[in-house]
């Protein structure tokens, strides 16, 4: 088993080979969910005794939907994602949310067609994705872009796409 760590501002990416897969993990590690709520908490707080003179309905409200857009943020925040590339089985990739919540994706190996990498032009900056080129039962051709919500450097997706698109040829 060999692991190796590159560092790109506040993203950190480990690749790990086993003798069954290549694993990339990428997370965030600057992020601190209890760093997160009470800073969110001040906020809630300040908010509360602000409205309190005008009604303590109105304060409660507005806090409650605060805390309710907090639970919201926190829950939408990825801190990790990892990417399982397995010859002839598939490419796996799993998320971990700031609340803790895990979602897995799975795509077959028999339904991806190519690894790319992708640019999409935004108004001021160039964001590139690393997308898996699939196709489906009724033979058309999806993208589907991997690792949305580190959004790593485009060093890091070159990195990744050297190692593993020979998987699919």
């Amino acid at each position: 088993m060999e692991s190796e760590n590159y560092s790109y501002e506040k993203i950190i990416l480990t690749k790990t080979v086993d003798c069954t897969c290549i694993k990339f993990e990428i997370e965030k590690p600057n992020f601190k969910p209890i760093n997160f709520i009470i800073k969110q908490s001040l906020t809630i707080i300040v908010l509360f005794f602000a409205c309190l003179p005008w009604n303590i309905k109105i304060s409660l409200f507005l806090a409650l939907m605060f805390s309710v857009y907090t639970f919201a943020r926190l829950n939408s925040t990825i801190v990790k994602e990892e990417l399982f590339f397995i010859p002839t089985v598939g490419v796996q990739e799993l998320s971990t949310r700031g609340t803790g919540r895990k979602d897995i994706k799975f795509y077959a190996h028999n339904q991806i067609k190519q690894l790319i990498i992708s640019e999409s032009v935004s108004t001021l900056k160039v964001i590139f994705y690393l997308c898996l080129l699939c196709e489906n039962e009724s033979q058309k051709m999806m993208l589907r872009p991997l690792l949305n919500g580190t959004k790593p450097k485009l060093d890091f997706l070159k990195l990744i796409y050297q190692e593993t698109n020979n998987l699919f040829k």
